[in-house]
This record gives structure tokens, sequence and C-alpha cells, in this order.
């Protein structure tokens, strides 16, 4: 380094701090930067769609009116932005869309959303906006390394949601509104063991039958959920299929299926009824299985409504077109079609309806296969065929 003092040169071995400098090479350096930041931007910043999984029951512990040992719901503010009918949920940048997973329980109206890897310092000042009209109360909070949004609406509804660089965005769309074909499935009754000491005689007595009443809500509700999951696998195939063959063709030629099937448990005949009501159920089908003193005793029964009627499409029929093709489908032996007896939930239900037996629990052979995944699945396979059978009618 030369240094140059009046007239004087002074010859220094000091190197300057810029003597190494490229600019060119810098310029691409930082260019680099400025390009990995905005593909990472533009990679968040793009509207991912996230997937559903439908849920028949209750929320348990994941209810926003329950609390928690470790951490209670915090209730979220909501503030109304928009009426184009989306409700935006915000998030931090640090949430990603494959660690977000959605169920909706249909019977209580609610949306649970998880988010892994956050927590709740990430919500304590986030207000929940958009269109906000339908939607009743909504509260998070921190529970096993997870984020739990529960969003409460005021009827049932169906969703669509995507993530995009900021937020969650959720179109909810009322079920009785958006299907042209609704069948409700619901699944045996749950019954509690009684747990008071005054009830204590009672609980040994029952406690047998209580076991079975069990077993067969489990049975039933996964054959529920399996026909459920079918009849969409196969609704959405259809759906992919035409928009690829048929382009340019109206919804209506393309012969798209507007129809769903929605699992229900059994709580009471009271909320069975509402939640029909609600759904605007087009078709109610109860599922249970059977107990007989024979143990040799099996297959498949049903049973109607026989005063209910309307042309072409009565409970006996109906109940004949489920039967017939659960049958077919499970290669179990039809056996008989009964009127229900007086008092039967049939009787309350105004669309047709019905109950179909799916076997004999007392079986030892019909009880093993009915506890069966590949089983139960022969059995809503059924149940989706005569669904199909009866939306062609």
């Amino acid at each position: 380094m030369t240094l140059k003092f009046g007239n004087e040169i002074i010859e220094s071995e000091e190197t300057s701090p810029y003597s190494g400098y490229r600019p060119v090479a810098e310029f691409f350096v930082m260019l680099f930067v400025i390009l990995v930041v905005l593909a990472g931007v533009t990679y968040r910043a793009s509207t991912k769609s996230i997937v559903i999984n439908e849920q028949a029951g209750g929320l348990s512990s994941d209810s926003i009116f329950e609390e928690d040992i470790f951490t209670e719901w915090a209730i979220m503010p909501t503030e109304k932005t928009t009426d184009n009918g989306n409700i935006f949920v915000p998030l931090p940048m640090t949430a990603h869309s494959d660690n977000i997973s959605v169920e909706n329980f249909y019977q209580d109206h609610s949306l649970l959303v998880r988010i892994d890897g956050l927590h709740a310092v990430n919500f304590e000042n986030a207000t929940i906006s958009g269109d906000t009209d339908n939607l009743k109360i909504a509260a998070y909070r921190e529970f096993g390394g997870e984020i739990r949004i529960s969003i409460l609406m005021d009827g049932v509804y169906d969703f669509d949601i995507s993530m995009d660089s900021t937020q969650i965005i959720i179109t909810p769309y009322k079920v009785s509104e958006k299907y042209d074909n609704t069948i409700l499935v619901v699944s045996d009754e749950i019954k509690k063991v009684a747990t008071s000491e005054g009830e204590a005689e009672a609980k040994d007595e029952s406690d047998v039958a209580e076991k079975t009443d069990s077993l067969s809500a489990e049975i039933t509700a996964a054959i529920a959920q399996m026909a459920s999951d079918i009849f969409d696998g196969a609704k959405n195939a259809t759906a992919e299929s035409n928009s690829e063959e048929t382009v340019g063709i109206s919804n209506e030629d393309k012969g798209e299926v507007t129809s769903k099937i929605i699992v229900a448990e059994y709580r009471s005949d009271e909320e069975v009824i509402l939640f029909a009501k609600e759904c605007g159920a087009d078709i109610v089908v109860f599922l249970d299985t059977a107990v007989s003193d024979d143990p040799e005793k099996y297959g498949l029964c049903a049973a109607f409504n026989g005063n209910y009627f309307i042309p072409e499409m009565d409970n006996a029929h109906l109940t004949e077109i489920f039967l017939r093709n659960i049958a077919v489908s499970s290669k179990n032996r039809a056996n008989t079609i009964d009127i229900a007896p007086e008092g039967s939930i049939l009787y309350d239900i105004d669309v047709p309806s019905t109950i179909i037996t799916v076997g004999y629990t007392s079986n030892p052979n019909e009880g093993k296969y009915l506890t069966m995944e590949n089983y139960q699945r022969t059995i809503a396979e059924g149940i989706v065929n005569a669904v199909k059978e009866v939306i062609e009618k």
C-alpha cells in the first residue's frame, strides 16, 4: 500500500480493507440471496388446499366447552371484514401446510384445526376475520405440541379450506343447500355403564349387555365411515374424470354426483331427528347389530316404518334395496324385513328411512367377521351400491 505525505511517498505493508473488493462478485451473491428469499416467499404465498377429515362422533376432549387439566381454551376475537363467505384464520410465518390437519365434526357444528409445532404465544393477539356471521365462537389452546383451533358454526356445514402466505382460508357451505341428495347413516347407540353407588347392582347385571352395545357401536361406526369414504372417493374420481374428458360441458351434462353420505352417531332420538333436519337428509339409514340366545343364528335383518309411503320409494322398497345390496356385497344371508315395532324412531323420521341389522355378534363366526376391517368394507360397499341405486331411481 502506497501513501503520499506532501512530496514524500511512504510504502506500507498494511493492506487496504478494500484491496480484495470484487463488485461484480458481490452483486451476484446478493442477487442469489434475493432470489432465494423471493422463491421462499412465493412458495409460502401460493395457496394450497388442505384436506378435511370428516368425523361423526363428538369432539370429546377437543370440545371448546371442556377444559383440559393443563391448558384451557382461550376465546379468539372475531371481526366481520367481508361478505364474500370466507373466514380467515391468521397464521405466523413459521406455519406450513404440511403441519395442518382439519376435522369436521358435523354433529357438533364444529371445525377443528390442528397445527403442529406452534405455540399459544403465536395466537395471543390473533383475530378471526372475514364473513363471520355464521360463526358462533372460536377458541384455541396448545396441547401435545400443537395448536388446536376450534370453530363453532351455527349449523351443519361442509368446508373448502386452503392456506396462503398469512392465513387459513375457510369457505363454509350449508350441507342442506349444497347437495341434491343427502343420505344420513347413523351408527348404533353407545350406552354408558352406570357408575353411581346406587346403580352398582344394575351395573353388574348389565355389564355384558353394555359391552355388547359398545361393540355394536364400534362396528357400525366403522362401517358407516367406510361407506362415506368409499362414496366420496368414487364421487371425486368421477368428477376428475369428467373434468378431464368433457371440457366445456356443463356440470349437469357431465353427470356429476351432487350427493353426500353423512355419518352420525346415535345419541338420542331427539338429536338424530334434529340432525337429519339440519342436514336436509333425504334418506336416513340406521345400522345396528343383533344378539340372539341361539348362537347359531346369523345373517342380515331389516325393519321399516309401515305407515310411511311415497310413490316409487316407500320405506319397504328402500329397505329391500339396502338389504339386497348389502347381502350381495358381503355374501351374507338376508333374513327378514319386518315392520318396526311401535316406539321405533322410524315413526318420527319424516323422510324414507330404514334400520339395517348387519349381523349377530352372538354368533361366534359372524361376530368375529363383524370386527374385521375387510368384512366391514364389504358391508360398506353394499351401502354405497344401495345409495347409488336409490339416487338413480
